[in-house]
Formats: C-alpha cells, structure tokens, sequence
C-alpha cells in the first residue's frame, strides 16, 4: 500500500498461490486491484496483478488445453446434494425450480453454519478484540482489505459454493485469514486492557481458559486420529490384493491412488449403470464400494447384487469390490 513494488510481486505471488490452492483464492485479487487506484500505490499494484494473473491465467489456460469439465456452474451454484458434484449430468435450473425451497433453505443454512464457522476459528474469545482492532485501525488498506475479504468470501463460500462451504471448504477457506486475524485479535486485545485495567483479571482468566479449551480439543482430536482415519487406511491396504489388476472406481479416488498407485477413477454418483460409461474410456476393471458410497450405490452396497470378491472387513470397516456392469446407457 505504500508503493514498495517488491512487496508488490511477494502479493501477487501469494494471491496466485491462493487461487492455486482453493477456488476461492482469485477473489484475494480485489484486494490487489484497489491498489491501482491509489497514486502511491498504483505501481505496486500493476506489478501485483500482473504476478497474479500470470499464474492464474496460466492455469486457466492448462484447464483449457485439457477440457473444461461440463456442467461447472450447475457443480457449484445449482447442487441440490453434495454427491450431485460427482455426477455425469450435473444439476439443471430446472431441477433447482423443481426444489427452490430446500436449494434456498440449504444457503440460508450455510450462512449460518459457516458464521459459527468463522467464530469458531477465531476460538470465540478473539472475534471482539478483533472487531475492535478492525474498526480503530480502518485507515489503513491492509485493515481494510482484509475486512472486506472476510466479508466477501464469507459470503461466496456461503452462496456460490453452499454445499462444498458446509463440508470443509470455508473452513479451509479461513486458513487465508487466521495469521492476520490473530494479529488483529492481539492489538485489539491490548487496547481493551489498556482502557479498562479494571478488567484485566477477568480477560486474562478468559484467555486461559480458551487457551486450555483449544488444548483439550487438539488433544482429544489427536487421540480419535486412529480410528477415524487409519482404521479406514489399514482396511484399504488389507483389500488391496483383493482388486482385480488395472484401474478401478472408488469414491475417494486420490486417497486410492495414493495408497495403490494405480489408476483410480471417481465413482459416479448417477449409480452402477453410469459406472459402465466408464469402463471403454478408463479401462476400470472393477468398483470398490466403502461404507462412505453414494446413495444409488447403496443397495449394491448392502448385498443386493452379486459381488465378484467377498467383502474385506477391518476393525468393522468393511469394502466390497465389484465388477462394473456392461452396457452404457444413452
């Protein structure tokens, strides 16, 4: 803000990291374009965009060379279940017509949801101070860019991306702003202690307690590490040698890949008939059902069908593995 174009290049760089990591991060750009509008700052700012679009534009551009998915506004802005992401025909505004209410009522929630979201990050005790530090320090354009930001991916995440924001995304979102907001809870902090000294037993109790509860939790959240997520990672290694050989569909296809290294192809959500579709292009040769499926898979799932390999249980983990019907459906 000051016009240093070295710092300049650092924010534009940043920015396109940001848009690298989350969608969302491209929005991190508007704080970058108000600094064109400043005289002193004008030149930092062109030097700032320009970072920040060489990469995100680079991106694009990849995405472009390679195949923009179908249907990328109806996988964002119109799901009327989270599972329909990972479907072949994503949603249309017909079907959003068809169930306005529940489509209102699902981004009426995440903006409350991820309110909560927001406090809660900011571990309750912080959000006041904070505030206060926001509003005695709104002459400055970091102060101000970084409350405008809060406000305005608060507000994307909780609109646009509704049923992603709910399940990880704004909270991941605000990894963005926790340095800057804990700095920001700091000084606010240090002022409320130097105006009302009267008061500063009952902040710091208050600041210990919230830092013990936040100790607690990180403990607590350590200790159920283990059987929230290894248990699943030592029945997929159990079951391993129970696929047949090549790639196959599963709906946590990254943690596959990592854990396989082979090929793996997410699982349509439409159900076992779409899953066909992909048999000729992927050369899947088989469909690994978890007891996290989508709903269409569910009486597969449950043993209403045949399975090719009986089912690999782990600590009551249980995968089930199946060949992929033949025949794709128009």
């Amino acid at each position: 803000a000051r016009g240093e174009v070295r710092a300049g290049a650092l924010a534009g760089l940043a920015v396109g990291l940001l848009f690298l990591a989350r969608g969302e991060g491209a929005l991190f750009g508007l704080a970058l374009l108000a600094l064109l509008g400043g005289r002193v700052s004008r030149r930092a700012g062109v030097v700032a965009t320009g970072v920040a679009l060489a990469i995100g534009l680079g991106w694009l551009a990849r995405d472009v060379a390679i195949g923009l998915p179908a249907g990328l506004f109806g996988r964002t802005a119109l799901l009327l279940r989270y599972e329909d992401f990972f479907a072949t025909r994503p949603p249309s505004p017909g079907a959003v017509l068809d169930h306005l209410p529940s489509f209102l009522g699902a981004k009426a929630g995440a903006l409350a949801a991820n309110l909560v979201t927001l406090i809660v990050a900011f571990l309750v005790l912080l959000v006041p101070p904070m505030a206060l530090a926001i509003r005695a320090r709104a002459g400055r354009a970091d102060v101000r860019a970084f409350a405008a930001l809060v406000v305005i991916v608060y507000l994307a995440e909780s609109l646009l991306w509704t049923l992603h924001s709910t399940r990880g995304s704004y909270f991941h979102s605000l990894a963005a702003f926790f340095p800057y907001g804990v700095a920001l809870g700091v000084v606010g902090a240090g002022a409320l202690l130097e105006r009302r000294a009267w008061h500063r037993r009952a902040i710091v109790v208050t600041a210990l307690t919230g830092i013990a509860a936040v100790a607690l939790v990180s403990g607590t959240a350590l200790a159920q590490w283990d059987a929230a997520f290894n248990t699943a990672y030592r029945a997929r290694i159990a079951a391993l040698e129970r696929i047949p050989p090549g790639p196959f569909l599963a709906v946590d296809a990254a943690a596959w890949r990592w854990i396989s290294g082979r090929t793996v192809v997410v699982t349509p959500a439409d159900g076992p008939a779409a899953a066909a579709c992909y048999g000729p292009a992927t050369g899947v040769r088989s469909i690994v059902l978890e007891p996290v499926h989508f709903l269409a898979y569910d009486e597969l799932y449950r043993g209403h069908g045949a399975s090719d390999i009986e089912a690999i249980r782990e600590s009551g983990y249980a995968i089930r593995v199946y060949s992929p019907p033949r025949g794709c459906p128009p």
